[in-house]
């Protein structure tokens, strides 16, 4: 079994053409088994990492990147809307290229 590229992006709330653009090493996004093509057990790009500022919430982040706090916490297991995002840390966003930013 395995996946191709569309649907590996419906399960990250992205679009194949963005995980095509962070996978570099993928040149057939249309099907699995084919060379060039998503195979079981590859490692994906799913979003890009953001380092936190100082001052920085997810809210702020959220809004500076076109995302939401629901993606933001679906692409970082270790971070909850509880917990405060700490100085440094690195974050996984999958940014939005239409959304109006704040």
């Amino acid at each position: 079994g395995g996946e191709a590229l569309v649907e590996v992006a419906g399960r990250f709330g992205t679009s194949w053409l963005q995980l095509w653009a962070l996978n570099k090493g993928i040149s057939r996004p249309e099907g699995h088994g084919l060379d060039g093509a998503v195979y079981e057990g590859m490692d994906l790009h799913v979003g890009q990492l953001v380092l936190v500022k100082e001052g920085d919430t997810m809210e702020r982040i959220a809004a500076r990147f076109g995302t939401t706090l629901r993606q933001i916490v679906n692409l970082n297991a270790e971070i909850t809307p509880m917990r405060q995002l700490l100085t440094g840390q690195l974050v996984c966003l999958v940014p939005s290229s239409c959304a109006e930013r704040a």
